[in-house]
């Protein structure tokens, strides 16, 4: 837990970004996108800022998905784990079917981004699983 910290962001994209790093969990950063899990009273919640294309739908604000158990920044997208199911949510440029997902519809206890590919590790048998 980031506990009374602001952090303060800057890139060419965005002049100058502060987030009350106080309120988050995870932080995860990707190629001019950062993203954090923000703990918000009802669920948790991505909020992602930086390069646009790389954090649609969500440019500096809360995306409405499901509240996220963990976070992963690849180079131009971003997965997130649900609460709720495990199912994986990814956001972010396709270009390469990064944010198409897993093809099973198993749960997940872990992900992880890189350049073009994301990776999960299934819950009840712990295989993993790429895209």
């Amino acid at each position: 837990r980031l506990q009374g910290m602001e952090l303060a962001c800057r890139s060419t994209e965005l002049e100058r970004t502060r987030h009350d790093g106080g309120t988050s969990s995870v932080l995860s950063s990707g190629y001019r996108h950062t993203c954090a899990i923000i703990q918000d009273p009802v669920r948790p919640v991505a909020r992602c800022w930086g390069l646009a294309a790389n954090i649609a739908p969500g440019t500096g604000g809360a995306l409405s998905q499901d509240g996220l158990s963990a976070i992963a920044s690849g180079h131009f997208h971003t997965c997130g784990i649900a609460s709720s199911n495990g199912s994986v949510l990814c956001w972010g440029d396709d270009q390469f079917g990064e944010t198409r997902g897993p093809n099973s519809s198993a749960a997940f206890i872990a992900v992880t981004s890189g350049y073009r590919f994301s990776c999960g590790l299934h819950t009840n048998d712990m295989e993993a699983e790429c895209w």
